[in-house]
């Protein structure tokens, strides 16, 4: 409705919103590749995937992936490697301990003074009875001697 060159506006019109549009319906797209696994091996098989373009463009990268391959399990066989080595190098040292513990329960029973005593009586020395007498030297002063 218009009244002296202006619209006049109903209360049910909608005048701030745009108009609603409903969504259109999506047309199921066709997917670019189809996978079929027959066709996949057929290609591995006649190497013709090996010659094609896209794989021609990807060789660098996957150059570089078969490297990383094998820097992986160099990795893996250098750290086997190395942890058999530690626990060996561990089992040693538990051997040796074994044996500084047993040698020196061996040296502490062998320098007892009982023990002592009965190895040098069996070589004919006798254990003195007499406690050890301190000896005092005199000595002159040479210079006041002179």
């Amino acid at each position: 409705m218009r009244l002296f060159g202006k619209e006049k506006h109903t209360t049910t019109e909608n005048r701030f919103k745009a108009p609603v549009k409903e969504p259109k319906e999506k047309k199921a797209r066709k997917p670019l590749f189809r996978f079929n696994p027959m066709a996949i091996l057929k290609s591995v098989l006649d190497g013709s995937m090996l010659s094609s373009e896209k794989m021609l463009r990807n060789y660098p990268f996957l150059l570089f992936i078969a490297l990383l391959i094998l820097l992986h399990i160099a990795n893996a066989y250098y750290s086997e490697k190395n942890q058999r080595k530690v626990e060996r190098t561990a089992e040693e040292l538990k051997e040796l301990r074994y044996e500084y513990i047993n040698n020196k329960s061996k040296l502490m029973y062998l320098t007892n003074h009982s023990e002592i005593s009965k190895r040098i009586q069996s070589k004919g020395i006798k254990e003195s009875v007499d406690p050890p007498v301190k000896l005092f030297i005199k000595t002159e002063n040479k210079r006041n001697s002179e």
